[in-house]
């Protein structure tokens, strides 16, 4: 840091005095820094809003509520479910992709019904990976090992007695 020197006359005293001053941007850095601690002391701004957006602190993450299932192929079980959809009752439909099949559900993970199963036939499967469900109630299956997708009726009443 370069330094100057300053002179002035002390007019109480009756003599010169010198200062040794810091360069310009050395004066606007402590400048700056006044400030920032001026606004902070008077509550003008907080922390956080000097903070990069990115920096803040995160919203809490959702709360758990339930899981079902696990890795085996009996109903309620699952081998690789990856697609999900739910209906207008509540019910959670599962692309169980390994087992090749699709399973209902109620809202609470209790086991209603499945369909389903290995082959290139209608209403079976090979890998099916995505399942969505219309207005209507019809379920669409992504059927992927078999490149196709399969309509199937109003299934809200399936498994119900």
């Amino acid at each position: 840091m370069r330094l100057f020197t300053k002179c002035a006359w002390n007019w109480e005293r009756g003599e010169v005095i010198r200062t040794e001053v810091p360069t310009k941007i050395h004066g606007y850095i402590t400048w700056l820094a006044l400030v920032v601690a001026a606004a902070l002391a008077v509550g003008l701004v907080s922390m956080v809003t000097l903070l990069p957006q990115d920096a803040k602190a995160a919203e809490a993450p959702p709360t758990f509520i339930t899981k079902w299932g696990n890795s085996t192929d009996g109903d309620g079980q699952f081998g690789n479910p990856q697609g999900v959809a739910i209906d207008s009752s509540g019910n959670v439909y599962v692309a169980d992709t390994w087992n090749n099949r699709i399973q209902k559900f109620d809202s609470s993970g209790g086991f209603i019904t499945k369909w389903g199963g290995s082959g290139t036939g209608n209403g079976q499967f090979r890998d099916p990976r995505g399942v969505a469900i219309d207005s209507s109630g019809n379920v669409y299956v992504a059927d992927s090992g078999n490149n196709r997708i399969q309509k199937f009726g109003d299934t809200t009443q399936l498994g119900r007695s």
